[in-house]
């Protein structure tokens, strides 16, 4: 688990970074979805992965509430609307 989390550290890194060096009037975003019912996790979880939404679930949840955060043109973290 531990290079997993670093993994996704490194990219909230990478993100706060680009937001720094972006021209005016563009942004970054790192989304974090939260668990999401991947190979991966099928892997881990076995079958208490179905408990979570698919990507594709998560997506149409997901993506009304990422175009309006989207309004203003500096870094987000944007997390899962059920987190």
């Amino acid at each position: 688990v531990a290079p997993y989390c670093a993994s996704k550290w490194a990219v909230e890194g990478l993100t706060r970074s680009v937001a720094k060096e972006l021209p005016s009037g563009l942004a970054i975003v790192a989304l974090s979805p939260g668990v999401v019912n991947t190979d991966m996790l099928v892997s881990c979880f076995g079958s208490s992965s179905s408990l979570y939404q698919t990507p594709e679930s998560w997506y149409l949840c997901f993506h009304p509430s990422l175009l309006v955060q989207l309004s203003s043109p500096f870094w987000h973290h944007i997390l899962a609307p059920n987190e």
